[in-house]
């Protein structure tokens, strides 16, 4: 059992404010943020998926060096819905 703590908690708010979408804010690419530890537990509990967006549309050898910011996408997992993260929310605990 996972009891949430403020991180989580925050995430999970938001991502019911934008109604299964949030975007965390943008950060420099060597910046090394604690958001991701809360994401990715969140995601192994099977309550969200994410995945790390940069300022370049592609992202390949040539180009690795260009790019400045990065930042991540949260959206609520196939076989969840938002009635269940409101339920995860309100006992502030997932199974």
């Amino acid at each position: 059992m996972l009891k949430l703590n403020k991180k989580q908690k925050e995430i999970l708010k938001n991502l019911v404010k934008g109604k299964g979408y949030f975007k965390t804010p943008t950060t420099s690419k060597e910046k090394n943020e604690n958001i991701i530890d809360d994401i990715v537990k969140l995601y192994l509990k099977g309550l969200l998926s994410f995945q790390r967006e940069y300022d370049i549309g592609t992202i390949g050898p040539s180009n690795e060096h260009l790019v400045r910011y990065k930042w991540y996408i949260i959206t609520i997992d196939r076989k969840k819905t938002l009635k269940d993260i409101k339920q995860v929310l309100k006992a502030g605990a997932c199974a």
